[in-house]
């Protein structure tokens, strides 16, 4: 596991297709796995707007992750429907891009919804990812920095 330098990492926005209006569609995504024994990293969407960490229930089905024993559940609105999120708490790996000996991991309750109908096979949100990290998107740089908050705090200060 590596620790995040004091500047963060840098992760390039993710061009969807197809074009809209003639313009690509960028999002701001970052590679996570959900346990140690998951053998490639998923792309998570930066959501901001997202409370929650949410996920594909079949992931948590093919690492045996068992739903089960979730901790709670929460009737949620996505994508214009109402679904239920099955809480349960996981350890998450950021991972450099490239680099999977180079990751970050914390604890934390991952909500986990079946159908899942998003772009991206996970979500990351305000509780879960935002409360753990500073994170800085720009659409104009196309980049999104993840840095520990107190790196931040310092060079505020």
């Amino acid at each position: 596991m590596a620790d995040l330098p004091l500047k963060g990492w840098d992760f390039e926005y993710v061009q969807l297709e197809p074009d809209r209006r003639g313009r690509p569609i960028f999002r701001p995504a970052v590679p996570i796995r959900l346990s140690a024994d998951q053998p490639n990293p998923v792309l998570a969407l930066v959501d901001s707007g997202c409370e929650h960490c949410l996920c594909a229930a079949w992931i948590a089905d093919s690492l045996g992750i068992d739903l089960a024993n979730a901790s709670d559940t929460l009737e949620l609105g996505i994508g214009g429907r109402t679904v239920t999120a099955a809480f349960v708490e996981v350890d998450l790996q950021l991972h450099r891009y490239g680099r999977d000996d180079e990751f970050v991991t914390w604890k934390t309750d991952v909500g986990f919804i079946e159908p899942w109908d998003a772009q991206f096979f996970m979500i990351l949100g305000q509780t879960g990812f935002f409360d753990e990290f500073a994170v800085t998107m720009s659409r104009r740089l196309l980049t999104v920095v993840i840095e520990n908050p107190e790196d931040l705090h310092l060079r505020r200060s």
